[in-house]
């Protein structure tokens, strides 16, 4: 019995032993990588200019596996802290903290990630709003190959302008939604298939709302499918008040073809509107909401 206990406890102490000297290697290595690192930063320095820093471009982290991304974040912390090297970072920060939530379980994952960025900055607030903001320029660029109209007063144009500015879509998304609405119109067959203007116009206005609410608030998709969204549910998602530089009739416009697809719609009715609408008009745009939505969710890509 003495000599078994005997043997484990040399097992282990032989164990231990080998961990240290491990460990010891391993911390001898990251002192000579980080020793012949700093040697060859230090040979940038520039007399005249002074010291040029190595730096590191780092894109889409946010994409990566959970596990690999935050390996990546520690290892450039613990290996490259030195003078005269940077990193450029460029991800998705809210996507970065729910991946340190979910691997360690820290609800606030921000004081996390300030471990490692010294700098943020908002790409979108720096290339400015309004106008020439890079969400709108990126819809336009996009509309070309898709045979889409980019016209400023367009209803469709701004219905899908103003909603990616509201709910700050990634250039992804925006590709998302530019796709399936030129999908939806390739496979209505534009202004052929349909009745009047007010019909062709109604039913891209709708799509357009309808594409950023798919990919935006599934569950609003859904009620729309299912001819129960409400009008007030519509209002909440459009966030008219959010909209700026628009007249108020055009605003009006769009109002109107989400009014009368609501399924109370008929108690929103304007005293006008009630005098010239009927049950069979209001069940037509109901209907063709539901139309709308049906035919994105099988193009859906």
């Amino acid at each position: 019995m003495g000599d078994a206990t005997a043997a484990v406890s040399d097992d282990i102490e032989a164990l231990i032993r080998e961990s240290l000297n491990q460990a010891a290697t391993e911390v001898d290595c990251v002192r000579q990588f980080r020793s012949v690192l700093a040697a060859a930063v230090s040979g940038t320095d520039d007399r005249d200019q002074g010291r040029t820093p190595l730096v590191f471009v780092i894109d889409e982290l946010d994409r990566c596996r959970p596990s690999y991304a935050l390996n990546v974040l520690e290892r450039i912390k613990h290996l490259f802290a030195l003078d005269g090297i940077c990193f450029v970072l460029v991800t998705h920060l809210e996507g970065l903290a729910a991946m340190v939530r979910r691997a360690y379980g820290l609800e606030e994952a921000d004081r996390y990630l300030d471990k490692f960025f010294q700098l943020r900055f908002c790409i979108r607030r720096l290339l400015g709003q309004g106008p020439g903001a890079p969400h709108t320029r990126y819809l336009q660029y996009l509309a070309q190959p898709m045979n889409l109209s980019w016209d400023p007063v367009e209803l469709v144009v701004i219905t899908i302008n103003n909603l990616v500015n509201i709910y700050d879509l990634t250039f992804r998304s925006q590709e998302r939604v530019m796709l399936n609405l030129a999908l939806f119109y390739a496979a209505d067959g534009g202004p052929s298939r349909l009745r009047s203007r007010r019909d062709e116009e109604g039913s891209l206005v709708l799509a357009a709302g309808l594409c950023v609410m798919r990919n935006e608030a599934p569950s609003l998709f859904d009620d729309a499918a299912e001819q129960r969204l409400s009008y007030e549910n519509a209002l909440l998602f459009l966030n008219f008040e959010q909209w700026t530089g628009i007249w108020q009739e055009s605003i009006d416009r769009i109002r109107w073809y989400w009014r009368y697809s609501a399924v109370d719609g008929a108690e929103h009715l304007t005293e006008n509107e009630k005098a010239g609408a009927n049950r069979r008009t209001l069940d037509s745009w109901r209907g063709r909401l539901a139309e709308v939505c049906a035919e994105i969710d099988q193009l859906w890509q």
